[in-house]
């Protein structure tokens, strides 16, 4: 598990407020099966040192493979609950293109520009809601 966090972004760049959250979901339209119904995609920049994986000869799917692992990481409750605990993003996967077969990442400097997937359609920490189909 490779500890990693999403770059805090503002809803727009031309606006003046100073409320940021860690991702905008995307108001395109993808072809997975569930899209709209249980699973939305969202746009992020994650911040992780890949430069220092890469040398270590990591792959790039064994990277973000780590970093969903954190991502997705609940710690057991202190004490028992009925309510089971979900993932602070719920739970997310990466974006496959059905082009290339491979994940919807791109890097830059010292971000990864990511496409994840989740099942959280108003989550709190992303800019605007899932669209529901």
């Amino acid at each position: 598990m490779i500890e990693c966090s999403f770059i805090p972004i503002k809803k727009s760049q031309y606006t003046t407020d100073e409320e940021v959250r860690d991702g905008l979901y995307s108001s395109s339209v993808y072809a997975f099966e569930e899209f709209g119904v249980s699973k939305w995609v969202f746009c992020a920049y994650l911040k992780v040192d890949h430069k220092k994986y890469f040398d270590e000869g990591m792959s790039s799917k064994q990277l973000i493979d780590s970093c969903l692992d954190f991502l997705n990481y609940v710690p057991e409750p202190a004490r028992k609950t009925k309510k089971s605990q979900k993932p602070k993003y719920g739970k997310i996967q990466p974006l496959v293109s059905k082009i290339t077969g491979e994940y919807d990442i791109k890097y830059k400097d010292d971000r990864v520009i990511v496409q994840f997937i989740t099942d959280d359609r108003q989550n709190p920490f992303l800019w605007g809601e899932g669209e529901k189909i």
